[in-house]
């Protein structure tokens, strides 16, 4: 099964569209934050990064209170994984491995 933050953004887009494909491709919707990035992909003139799109979708459902989109309730939405910003698939990966040795003035070893 495909997973990822461009995947979740497809399949909400389709979700919104009353899953008609040809809905999402002629949405005119151009306010939404993930707008361009409807077909799952991200175009090249897209300057923020897809996690942030959906933070602010995320912001824009919940009425702007934060609190809201922390403690979602929508538990079948594509989005809710990343609707804090963050990929959960990634987490630990870029972190300090040796903290003490960084500590020391080293520099510090990054996780790929």
């Amino acid at each position: 099964m495909r997973t990822g933050p461009l995947y979740g953004i497809k399949k909400y887009c389709l979700w919104c569209c009353g899953d008609q494909p040809k809905e999402v491709k002629l949405c005119s919707d151009q306010t939404c934050p993930l707008y361009p990035l409807r077909q799952g992909k991200k175009p090249d003139n897209f300057r923020k990064s897809v996690l942030q799109a959906i933070k602010e979708r995320c912001i824009d459902c919940s009425c702007f209170d934060w609190k809201e989109v922390k403690e979602c309730g929508f538990t079948d939405c594509p989005l809710r994984p990343y609707r804090l910003g963050k990929n959960p698939k990634r987490q630990g990966k870029g972190v300090l491995t040796n903290i003490n040795h960084y500590q020391e003035g080293n520099t510090p070893k990054i996780v790929q």
